[in-house]
């Protein structure tokens, strides 16, 4: 199946370049995927995949300046389950970064975003979208980390620095642009972006 090769290619790919620099969490059980689509609903097969090849991961870099961890599902769940946080009424699942802050979520809301990737911050207009899947997004990360740090984690002197984020995404992933032209999408980010001005809930 196309996405089982798109996790498990990433994945490789990483530890590969990274070897012992790659923490990945043991795989997820059943009854922990259930209990996460007990709070999220049915999650895209890709997202599932993932779990149940790791719980998880982080890479070591010698440089703070990058986020290198992908959560796992009981940091994602604590955010669900607390219900009166924003992310939760807006149908997102965190996948990276500081769920106060600018964050990677994966929209697990139905409708036209469903299985795609925003670049959000809770209390600020402007959520973007990174990627047109988890499985795309990890592909995509997995590029970054690789071009941007050298096998020990350090960054990489011989290339520009680069920054990821929705430009260096969307080079790698056209389905991203047509999200982008899909104006169901663009007005449920517009939704994002006023219930933020407005202090409104998603209920």
């Amino acid at each position: 199946m196309i996405h089982e090769t798109a996790v498990d290619e990433s994945l490789n790919r990483l530890q590969a370049h990274f070897k012992n620099r790659v923490v990945a969490r043991p795989p997820a059980s059943v009854s922990d995927l259930a209990e996460l689509e007990g709070l999220s609903g049915s999650l895209p097969r890709d997202f599932t995949i993932f779990f149940a090849t790791c719980n998880g991961l982080r890479v070591q870099l010698e440089s703070g300046e990058f986020d290198a961890h992908i959560c796992c599902l009981h940091e994602i769940e604590s955010l669900l389950a607390t219900r009166d946080t924003p992310a939760s009424f807006a149908g997102l699942a965190l996948l990276r970064g500081d769920p106060g802050a600018s964050a990677d979520w994966l929209v697990i809301e139905r409708g036209a975003a469903h299985g795609s990737v925003i670049r959000w911050n809770p209390w600020l207009p402007g959520a973007v979208v990174m990627a047109s899947s988890f499985g795309q997004y990890l592909r995509t990360w997995v590029d970054y980390l690789i071009e941007r740090f050298d096998q020990r984690g350090r960054p990489r002197l011989d290339r520009p620095p680069s920054r990821f984020d929705a430009a260096y995404s969307s080079q790698r992933d056209p389905e991203a642009g047509n999200l982008v032209r899909n104006p169901e999408v663009m007005n449920w980010l517009h939704d994002l972006d006023l219930a933020v001005a407005s202090g409104d809930d998603f209920e």
